[in-house]
């Protein structure tokens, strides 16, 4: 029988928000500009153009600063192509080396028309193995003649270009709620297609969440799937959950783009078990046979193609090619929605299960090392897994310090798990402070019998509530599904306050 650890409604007050300010993180410029100093009007249209609600500006009006740039640290460079007051870096190409690849360059002159066609082929040249992005002339920013600014609507487009081509180049999506707009999350776990203990009342499932959420005016923002889609790893059922969650998503968001809100983890049962026992084997090329390798083979030879039909199916639904590179072991950070003051980390908690330790729940320190970020201070921290912390008899991480110290250091505010087949909002035994760091919230399975279940199925939804940009309060509702029937459950709620 799975136990869950059950929460009464209550209200927990951060008398100070311990993760920080969660202002959605700017993008930071550097404008790379000779004339700034005796051309004070220009500095002033950048400053216009460069609004603080999108960006921070830093300037490199020094020939001596220039250097700086090596260790600078901004999202992207804004570089006037004659730097001709400076005797050593007078001219853009010699300061891209500088900046190598460490963000896009935007080119700016006043000088286009001027350039020979030679000319123009060498300045092209001189950015073939540079991110250069796009190239703007000086009169699309101010009439240097009158020393104005041109009107608001050249300048928001020269802005949108701009933050199209960052948002671009690191993998940013367009997504953008109202500052004071709620953010809810439809967080789902264990379907486990093809699994024989399948509640019939399950059926149309998918309708049922969508139609419930319609009715009751219900937006969604974001779906987070925590593991075990599939009952045994095999693409037959992960053909049954394309179905299902390309139903509920087009019944959701229809005529929108919101593949790249849907965020997944792999679970238990989405590994194929028979792949990973293909290790103890090994192929007699002179009798045309397998031979059982009585010593084990080698860990994690085969046990990386097991998760190969939960990539293909993960990649169809979220478009996401992170699925298809298998780097990292399926544990990787997601920024594409920093710039609304969001992270998202999805942590493959199987990623060291081969044919020889199919209950090893665990990730590497090494793994984590290569992920967790550290410069948290404007950014609100969710981590996605199948597996949490031991909560009863529901199995957790193996080595859950290493994950707690994750937690910890990388500022999670909110760890979302499944694993447990029933509701909980729960904190770490270790965390005694009367202001909590971090909650774990787990959903229950969509569509399990009672066998497998101790709560009635159902799912989860994880309000964000906002105001000017910021994140105030976290609301965990669980939703209970009986039939086509689905309720707000009594005593399944959290309510915490972020508010300083």
């Amino acid at each position: 029988m799975y136990k869950t650890k059950q929460i009464t409604p209550r209200i927990r007050n951060n008398q100070e928000f311990i993760k920080g300010d969660n202002m959605p993180r700017k993008y930071k410029i550097a404008v790379i500009d000779d004339e700034i100093i005796q051309d004070e009007s220009r500095k002033s249209v950048y400053n216009k153009l460069f609004t603080e609600d999108h960006f921070d500006v830093i300037y490199i009006d020094k020939e001596k600063d220039v250097i700086s740039i090596e260790e600078l640290i901004v999202d992207g460079y804004i570089i006037d192509i004659n730097l001709g007051k400076w005797s050593m870096y007078r001219s853009f190409d010699k300061v891209l080396p500088l900046i190598k690849d460490k963000g896009p360059v935007f080119l700016v002159s006043s000088k286009w028309k001027d350039y020979n066609s030679q000319e123009l082929m060498d300045i092209l040249n001189s950015t073939i193995n540079n991110p250069v992005k796009s190239f703007f002339a000086l009169n699309e920013f101010y009439d240097r003649k009158s020393g104005t600014a041109p009107n608001e609507e050249v300048f928001t487009t020269i802005r949108m270009k701009i933050l199209t081509d960052l948002h671009s180049y690191y993998r940013r999506s367009p997504f953008r709620p109202g500052a004071n707009d709620d953010l809810n999350i439809l967080h789902i776990s264990d379907t486990q297609f093809g699994d024989p203990s399948t509640d019939t009342g399950s059926s149309l499932s998918e309708v049922a969440i969508a139609k419930y959420l319609r009715k009751n005016s219900i937006q969604l923002h974001f779906m987070i799937v925590s593991g075990d889609i599939a009952y045994s790893g095999i693409s037959s059922e992960y053909s049954i959950a394309y179905r299902w969650f390309n139903k509920i998503t087009e019944l959701i968001w229809p005529d929108k783009y919101i593949n790249d809100r849907i965020l997944i983890v792999p679970g238990n049962h989405d590994i194929n078990y028979k792949i990973c026992a293909t290790d103890n084997y090994n192929f007699n090329l002179k009798t045309n046979k397998l031979d059982y390798n009585i010593k084990g083979g080698k860990a994690n030879e085969q046990s990386e193609y097991a998760l190969a039909p939960f990539r293909k199916f993960a990649h169809s639904i979220t478009g996401d090619d992170e699925w298809l590179k298998n780097t990292n072991k399926l544990c990787w950070v997601n920024e594409k929605f920093l710039n609304i003051g969001l992270r998202f980390y999805h942590l493959n908690s199987l990623s060291e299960v081969d044919s020889n330790n199919i209950d090893l729940i665990k990730i590497n320190e090494s793994i984590l090392n290569n992920i967790i970020r550290t410069d948290n201070a404007e950014v609100f921290n969710i981590a996605i897994s199948h597996h949490g912390m031991a909560i009863d008899t529901i199995k957790g991480f193996n080595n859950w310090e290493n994950i707690r110290n994750f937690n910890d250091i990388g500022n999670i505010n909110l760890f979302v798990h499944g694993h447990g087949h029933g509701w909980a909002a729960t904190l770490d035994p270790q965390d005694n402070n009367s202001s909590p760091k971090m909650y774990m919230i787990m959903a229950p399975t969509t569509h399990l019998n009672g066998k497998k279940r101790k709560d009635p199925r159902g799912f989860n939804l994880i309000t964000l509530k906002r105001r000017e940009e910021r994140i105030e309060k976290v609301i965990s509702q669980l939703y209970e599904m009986r039939g086509a029937n689905i309720e707000k459950a009594a005593n399944r709620m959290l309510e915490w306050n972020l508010k300083k």
